[in-house]
């Protein structure tokens, strides 16, 4: 989303415009002081998606939540290039390494929230899923 989007949203009490693809880092952001971190079907355009990952753990309070939605929708020519070759589920698995090779992640899991159906005659309904984990509580 650009500048003027987000300015627009009235709901929104602060925003950042920054492409973690150039700098994937959320350093206007204080350590340790946002308690959920939403990716609306964005994180399969992310070149440097640990990075990222481990950025967003650095903001999230202990235990603190990530959730990164996804479907099959997207913009073929923007996407990293493996993810247009996935099936749904080697997608959620695929994020689901993300939290894993950041490190620090506990409870990381897939959750369906509608499967795709339909076809050329029935209409069709994109498949929705949420690879979501927590912050792993400091030791």
């Amino acid at each position: 989303m650009n500048r003027q989007e987000l300015a627009r949203n009235g709901h929104l009490t602060r925003f950042f415009v920054n492409d973690l693809n150039t700098n994937p880092s959320l350093e206007d952001i204080p350590s340790e002081s946002v308690d959920v971190v939403i990716c609306n079907v964005s994180v399969d355009y992310l070149t440097q998606p640990v990075s990222v990952f481990r950025e967003m753990h650095r903001v999230l309070k202990n235990e603190g939540s990530t959730h990164m939605a996804l479907s099959n929708r997207c913009f073929p020519t923007k996407v990293i290039g493996a993810w247009m070759g996935m099936s749904d589920e080697e997608r959620r698995r695929w994020v689901g390494g993300y939290f894993w090779a950041s490190g620090g992640w506990t409870d990381v899991e897939e959750v369906i929230l509608k499967e795709g159906q339909g076809g050329f005659l029935g209409g069709y309904e994109d498949p929705l899923s949420v690879v979501r984990a927590r912050k792993a509580a400091a030791n």
